[in-house]
């Protein structure tokens, strides 16, 4: 393995040769670049042409992992096919995972886009939204955008959020009735099937963000990222922030009595 630091960190092992470049005027700024040291994993950091090396701390933590599976990610975590890490998740499991070892996926540069990809790979996300806020909060705005599917043209856009009013539980907690947490769409059809989820009334609200409020967009039908087709976008929008009804939904029950009633 060798390194040159004259802007450009060359490492090479086993004859794979990696190129890390950054402009002349950024070579101040502490940068990371993990490779593979003799099986052991290695951060290199770049200040003014000065290179170090340091052991990676964050060990992996499988207990969202079922033991059958252990092997399995460590390969995919060995290969850097983070994808194939949550895999090896079930589809409740990924947030719990992304926990337990987000301090292994910063110290590889990686938080941003294992975030998004383990929020589109868990089902429910209610019980994650503290702590997800506090991920974007965090977060590399650049590196969010990345991750994410092109916004589509345009400074404003108007976002809806599906909201169900009847007592839906999740394992004994209520969950939905919150109008401002995180997860909105820019389809209201999306909002309105997520308002009336099991059959329940519930209310499509709508508000209106620039382009920079918007930390990530998980994409629509075909996206390049296998995101769900929901035209995501994620937000943390303040207490003051403007939200108006956009549509009241009744519950598919009353619906049928009404056409019932009508047919009689």
């Amino acid at each position: 393995m060798r390194f040159v630091a004259n802007g450009k960190v060359y490492l090479t092992d086993g004859g794979a040769e990696i190129v890390w470049d950054r402009p002349a005027d950024e070579r101040e700024r502490r940068t990371r670049e993990i490779v593979e040291d003799g099986g052991v994993a290695v951060a290199a950091d770049v200040r003014g042409g000065v290179v170090s090396k340091a052991r990676l701390k964050a060990r992996l933590k499988l207990k969202a992992v079922h033991k059958a599976l252990h092997e399995s990610c460590r390969k995919h975590a060995k290969e850097g096919d983070y994808e194939g890490m949550f895999t090896c998740c079930d589809s409740n499991g990924a947030m719990a995972f992304l926990v337990d070892n987000q301090e292994w996926f910063r110290e590889r540069g990686v938080f941003e886009e294992v975030m998004l990809l383990a929020w589109n790979t868990q089902r429910f996300t209610h019980g994650y939204q503290p702590w997800m806020r506090m991920f974007l909060a965090f977060a590399d705005r650049e590196k969010l955008m990345a991750a994410s599917e092109p916004l589509p043209e345009g400074e404003r856009f108007t976002v809806y959020r599906g909201v169900t009013s009847g007592k839906l539980k999740l394992w004994g907690k209520r969950i939905g009735g919150d109008k401002r947490c995180l997860s909105w769409t820019l389809d209201p059809a999306v909002a309105r099937t997520f308002a009336n989820t099991a059959g329940l009334p519930g209310t499509v609200y709508a508000t209106d963000v620039s382009r920079h409020q918007i930390y990530a967009y998980l994409g629509g039908k075909g996206n390049r990222h296998g995101y769900r087709p929901e035209s995501e976008v994620l937000l943390l929008l303040d207490k003051r922030h403007s939200i108006r009804v956009h549509e009241k939904i009744r519950s598919k029950r009353t619906v049928k009595a009404k056409k019932e009633a009508v047919a009689a």
